[in-house]
């Protein structure tokens, strides 16, 4: 939203959003009332009235002898026209207008230079058009758009620059979140939340969503539910209504993951309802979503897809990429759990691929995880061995190239909590399934190579209790040796783990004293023929497209 503080009424609070610097002239008045009424309606969630007044704003500056201010003008109102049009869910629209409003603020820079604020007007802009791009996955484009604004969020007004730069913080981190940089993401978010609390406090609420959403991701479960309490407290006394429905529905998610699945269910069918009303069918098909997924905890199936295929019928139809795929993925473990295994591959590969055009190979790799324990169940329910065994190599083949992935991404974290968390949440549950399929196969060599390359493996954390991996380990040494012959006391078991702890005595509030380690190289386990987990290595980095050890082969003994 677009507006100067002097055009605000008297009576009315003053909104946040880019202001002019200089008043655009009498000229100019009649849009100037229109384009803030335009605003003025937008917050308070009567979105047809403010597309009304948006456009009878934009209509009056559709004159052959525009000049400078209705150049800036025009830029303004696109821009807020671009807003309204993602949040009403036409994504062309967005596109559309957000080219025009920067064309305009091309045009009046060049006749007038920033005499009116319009280099603020551009990154807004910029910033909110990555925000569309992120939404329909283009997160390559986002970053771009984002990197370009910050170049022109510096030397307006204060005000001006440090709105433009909590915004730049924000959507930048949920873009590198989308991206499985969460390091990155974590910075920037801070880094909003900081500028926020010194100078917007109402928008702190957006940096707590964002924080809760990077803390869940890595596993600090505790946090995130500190950080959706803080947003919702914040947002329930936003003046803007769709922030305020969003309060209400970070208190369901709280709920839901405290197991308040009633308190979580009457949330969300308000945030629901809330976000209709706001003409905002994008939002309501997200929480949409989100009940779906209570349904799935609350073990009732058939409310669950019905109100997943509901969602997702909202949210193909307002461009919503990344949660359209997570959908199409909940329907497919649905769909798994019928027994229709074909029906949730093709699911499963839809999400997939939606994934990997954004560049979120991470969470293709998930996906993967999730495809492998489907052929899993399909070899347990299979009626031949010779079934039986093709989808058990078939799952194999899914389980352990992405078990590989999710366990090198621990290196984009700084050693500490944060990565030890990833560890217990992500990476060891998938290659505490590749433990058993081996042993299931009978696959002596590839057993040992794994077991070397776990032990190898870096780790700070130390435990009371045997983990997924830990337990699959000594399934595979029971395998090997015979249930007698070796029984890991929680001292055994964990001696690799609590040995790194002893390094630094890190505790939960404390990171490693260095920024990160590099990829570990593969091992040799036999000097004389070539290790067979390197194989499976190739495959991971060729099907994720990132490295996942070095290039480097070592002997292990």
């Amino acid at each position: 939203m677009t507006s100067s503080p002097d055009d605000q009424p008297t009576d009315q609070p003053e909104r946040l959003g880019v202001k002019v610097s200089t008043t655009l002239g009498p000229r100019w008045h009649p849009f100037r009332d229109l384009n803030n009424a335009g605003s003025q309606l937008a917050e308070q969630g009567r979105l047809s009235e403010a597309r009304a007044k948006y456009d009878a704003a934009y209509r009056l500056t559709l004159v052959d002898d525009i000049d400078a201010a209705g150049w800036d003008a025009r830029a303004r109102v696109s821009g807020n026209l671009a807003g309204l049009s993602e949040t009403q869910g036409d994504i062309s629209g967005a596109f559309a207008f957000a080219a025009e409003a920067l064309e305009a603020c091309d045009r009046a820079l060049e006749q007038v230079g920033d005499r009116y604020g319009t280099r603020a007007v551009k990154a807004s802009t910029l910033i909110n058009r990555a925000q569309t791009l992120h939404r329909v996955g283009r997160l390559e484009d986002s970053l771009l758009d984002l990197d370009a604004a910050l170049d022109l969020a510096s030397g307006g007004t204060r005000d001006n620059d440090n709105l433009l730069a909590h915004s730049l913080h924000n959507t930048k981190a949920n873009t590198l979140v989308s991206l499985d940089r969460w390091t990155e993401a974590e910075t920037e978010a801070r880094a909003g939340l900081e500028l926020a609390m010194r100078h917007f406090p109402a928008l702190a609420g957006y940096s707590y969503t964002t924080l809760a959403i990077i803390m869940e991701a890595t596993g600090d479960y505790l946090a995130a539910e500190e950080f959706l309490q803080l947003s919702a407290d914040v947002h329930a006394v936003d003046s803007d209504r769709s922030a305020r429905a969003a309060a209400v529905a970070n208190l369901g998610r709280l709920a839901m993951r405290r197991g308040d699945f009633t308190a979580a269910a009457d949330a969300f069918a308000q945030a629901e309802e809330a976000f209709t009303t706001c003409e905002q069918p994008g939002r309501a098909a997200e929480i949409q979503y989100s009940r779906g997924v209570l349904a799935i905890n609350d073990g009732d199936l058939e409310q669950a897809r019905a109100l997943l295929t509901g969602s997702l019928t909202g949210l193909a139809a307002t461009g919503n990429s990344t949660t359209v795929a997570e959908c199409r993925g909940l329907l497919g473990d649905l769909l798994t759990v019928d027994g229709d295994y074909d029906g949730a591959e093709e699911l499963y590969l839809i999400a997939r691929r939606t994934h990997t055009s954004a560049g979120a190979n991470f969470q293709a790799a998930r996906l993967d995880g999730r495809r492998a324990v489907a052929r899993y169940l399909r070899a347990v329910h299979a009626t031949t061995q010779q079934d039986q065994l093709r989808y058990l190599r078939e799952s194999l083949d899914l389980a352990l190239p992405a078990a590989l992935a999710t366990d090198a991404i621990r290196h984009r974290f700084a050693p500490g909590p944060a990565r030890e968390r990833w560890v217990a949440a992500v990476s060891e549950p998938v290659m505490a399934m590749v433990f058993s399929l081996t042993v299931q196969l009978h696959d002596i060599a590839l057993l040992w190579e794994l077991i070397e390359n776990v032990s190898a493996t870096v780790s700070l954390r130390s435990e009371t209790q045997l983990n997924p991996l830990q337990i699959g380990l000594a399934q595979a040494f029971d395998s090997l040796t015979g249930p007698q012959a070796w029984e890991p006391s929680i001292e055994e078991a964990t001696l690799p783990f609590a040995a790194g702890a002893a390094l630094t005595a890190i505790d939960e509030t404390e990171s490693f004293p260095v920024s990160g380690f590099g990829l570990p190289p593969r091992l040799r386990i036999d000097p004389d023929r070539s290790a067979v987990l390197s194989d499976w290595i190739d495959r991971a980095e060729e099907r994720y497209g990132f490295p996942v050890r070095t290039r480097e082969e070592i002997d292990s003994w």
